[in-house]
């Protein structure tokens, strides 16, 4: 459908319009959150899973009002979102992997991981090194990995173009259950953009391991503390069963950026 722009305008239907519309393209999604959620720790769940995120402060802080609806600005020192361990948020069981998917609308305000990477979702936590995948910025360009944590080993890709300061971005990552690194797939604005691989060991499956799924950020000590902050605007990200096909991530990003009026 056609959302209205019209600046400022907010519209409870139109939200639940678009929810339903990002459910019909994703399918079997495991967490999506919109910022519905303007005040309070409690960040909504809008998937059938309803597992719902705990931010790291009151998410009145991050609120920003964007062209036709808001969003939540962290400040790439403390902000972030986490939900504690769950079967559904796991896709390998040390033999073989499912496919799935992650993505994100994101407005990146700082060095989009020039420094040190900036994580944007990921299963993963430093304290004890549990971690299934990672999706996340790092020298200006998108990187999307899996880990095998019995082993430490892993495989990934990511972009060959630097995202730029300033710009809307609906970035996406995909994967096709495969344990081979030609599986792995990411996409920005909607069109496939990944050109480089990295690995370390022999990759055989992610494990079920314990690690909760931040948002934002890398967890250090489960989930008070953490690392690797991400800087800038998230206005939509969800992650979901099944490797989503390059028309559904196309579509996906049309409508995400016509709801937002970007």
């Amino acid at each position: 459908m056609t959302y209205n722009a019209t600046p400022g305008h907010i519209e409870d239907s139109e939200i639940s319009y678009l929810i339903h519309d990002i459910l019909s393209i994703t399918g079997d999604t495991r967490i999506l959150v919109i910022p519905t959620t303007t005040s309070g720790t409690n960040v909504k769940d809008s998937s059938m899973y309803s597992h719902d995120l705990t931010a790291l402060e009151n998410v009145s802080n991050w609120l920003t009002t964007s062209v036709r609806s808001s969003f939540y600005t962290l400040n790439g020192t403390d902000d972030g979102m986490y939900v504690a361990d769950t079967p559904d948020l796991t896709f390998g069981n040390g033999l073989v992997d499912s496919p799935f998917s992650v993505f994100a609308l994101i407005y990146p305000t700082g060095d989009i991981g020039a420094t040190t990477p900036d994580w944007l979702i990921a299963k993963e936590e430093t304290c004890v090194y549990e971690a299934e995948y990672m999706f996340y910025l790092n020298h200006k360009r998108v990187y999307f990995d899996l880990a095998d944590q019995s082993s430490g080993d892993w495989m990934g890709r990511s972009t060959g173009v630097d995202l730029t300061v300033g710009n809307w971005y609906f970035v996406c990552g995909t994967y096709d259950g495969s344990s081979l690194i030609g599986g792995i797939r990411i996409y920005v604005n909607g069109i496939r953009a990944d050109t480089d691989s990295h690995s370390a060991g022999g990759y055989v499956a992610m494990e079920d391991t314990g690690a909760g799924l931040c948002v934002g950020y890398l967890t250090d000590t489960f989930p008070a503390t953490g690392q690797n902050y991400y800087q800038g605007g998230i206005a939509a990200f969800g992650v979901c069963s099944g490797e989503l096909n390059e028309d559904e991530v196309w579509t996906l990003h049309n409508t995400l950026k016509s709801y937002f009026g970007i």
